[in-house]
């Protein structure tokens, strides 16, 4: 049955942990996802209870058919995203555990805002996806192969995703000689490199090293929230043994050490990063590598460690 029509007044903005997002299109429960969101944008307050009807109502009036809406809640209910309670009322569970029930095994850098209405449009993927990259990844660089390791979105369908994001190419630019990148390129996977002509060491000839993109999300379509509650949610996947915060970029090598990369690039990160190399440099042992930006330019500084 059509839900009837309400006199609503919804919501322009919601406030969301993308991840919650991507991990429900793992578990196709992106309709639930849906409209959990929708209901919390339309509880301002945190009661964490909203009336059946107007959560129809308001789905609808977002231009969802109403037997979708139907599939959406039924999925919803059976999940335990919403629990039903006397009244027609529906509670809505706790951030953390949603996310777990969407088989999240990380928590954002911080929360998003995005349009609302964008959730129930074509794409609606896309607007998620960039809202992922703009809380965890925006303005450094990641390769689409990195991403899928952390998120499980294959790389294939990245590309499709990138509506809202602008993907800029990086080098690396070493301090090693430029007759280094024969065995650069033969014995280690430091990626392809190349002889650069470096105009800030009076035109030296250096190793170069091609950089994953750098992505980035413009506030038009992704805007970072005020603080939310991260870390009673990271500490309540830590019980369950599931938290994974997202943040320095890093992977096994064949010796199971772990290999962390620091990126630097504001003025303030690139002065901590002079500091921080050289003593590293005494006592190499962690991070492998840093990257500081030069300056707004697509190109980057790079010391190996260790």
């Amino acid at each position: 049955m059509q839900p009837r029509p309400l006199n609503l007044e919804l919501p322009h903005d919601a406030v969301i942990w993308p991840s919650m997002g991507v991990s429900s299109w793992i578990t196709k429960r992106g309709g639930a996802y849906r409209l959990y969101v929708l209901a919390r944008s339309l509880d301002p307050n945190g009661s964490g209870h909203i009336s059946t009807d107007a959560l129809k109502a308001a789905a609808v009036k977002f231009g969802v058919h109403h037997r979708t809406v139907d599939r959406w809640m039924s999925s919803a209910l059976n999940c335990g995203i919403f629990e039903k309670k006397p009244g027609d009322i529906l509670r809505v569970h706790s951030q953390s555990t949603v996310l777990r029930i969407l088989g999240g095994r990380e928590i954002d850098k911080s929360k998003v805002i995005i349009p609302l209405k964008s959730l129930f449009k074509n794409g609606w993927r896309a607007r998620v996806w960039a809202a992922y990259l703009k809380a965890n990844h925006n303005g450094k660089p990641i390769s689409q192969k990195k991403l899928e390791e952390i998120t499980g979105i294959p790389v294939r369908t990245q590309k499709g995703l990138g509506r809202y994001v602008t993907s800029r190419r990086q080098i690396g630019i070493t301090n090693l000689p430029a007759d280094c990148v024969p065995g650069m390129n033969e014995y280690t996977t430091r990626g392809k490199g190349f002889v650069f002509v470096d105009p800030a060491r009076k035109n030296e000839r250096v190793a170069a090293i091609p950089l994953p993109s750098v992505k980035t999300v413009s506030n038009k379509n992704a805007r970072i929230a005020p603080a939310g509650r991260r870390s009673a949610i990271l500490a309540d996947l830590q019980r369950y043994g599931l938290a994974c915060a997202i943040g320095l970029l890093s992977f096994q090598q064949a010796d199971n050490r772990t290999v962390k990369r620091l990126f630097y690039s504001t003025p303030k990160q690139r002065k901590a990063a002079t500091r921080l190399t050289q003593a590293m440099s005494k006592l190499p042992q962690d991070p492998d590598k840093v990257f500081i930006r030069r300056g707004k330019r697509a190109a980057w500084d790079v010391f190996f460690l260790g």
